[in-house]
């Protein structure tokens, strides 16, 4: 498991490098990548999600976080809950993500916003890893309808690597 999160840190510094330098951003072990929406920039990376972007009119009108994590015991629903235990959550509806089964989920807390989660299995040579990638969009009251267009516009360029079990 260190392991696990050695090599993640050593990819999250490459791809810092690599996501700054053109609108594609690749995530943890090359395992995602997904278009920065036009005029948006990257504010941070690294701590609980890969990349926090935010669109010209800054992180407190908007946001789109991406990342993955160790997927917790029980379904993608129960992960799905755990993340927006704080926010009040509107029912959650499949969609797919590159092909795969996910699901979408509207909530609002600090702000009015779209979650997307997809389940994979990322393979190693000691033994493979379950892991939740998500997509979590938040935005002022004002700016919500414009970005939810953003948000799954950007949910739709998300492409899953070769080699990952759904």
């Amino acid at each position: 498991m260190k392991k696990f999160w050695v090599m993640l840190s050593v990819f999250i510094a490459l791809a810092a490098t690599e996501a700054m330098a053109g609108s594609i951003y690749t995530g943890q072990l090359g395992t995602y990548t997904v278009e920065v929406p036009n005029g948006w920039t990257i504010l941070r990376e690294g701590g609980s999600q890969d990349a926090q972007m935010v669109g010209p009119g800054g992180e407190s009108r908007g946001s789109i976080g991406v990342g993955v994590t160790e997927a917790k015991a029980g379904s993608l629903m129960d992960e799905v809950m755990a993340y927006t235990a704080n926010d009040r959550v509107g029912n959650p509806t499949p969609i797919t993500v590159s092909g795969q089964p996910c699901l979408t989920v509207k909530t609002q807390g600090r702000g009015v916003g779209n979650s997307v989660f997809c389940r994979f299995i990322i393979p190693f040579k000691d033994g493979d890893m379950t892991v939740t990638f998500f997509m979590l969009s938040v935005a002022h009251p004002d700016e919500a309808s414009a970005q939810e267009n953003l948000f799954f516009k950007a949910v739709s360029t998300v492409k899953f690597a070769n080699g990952l079990k759904f």
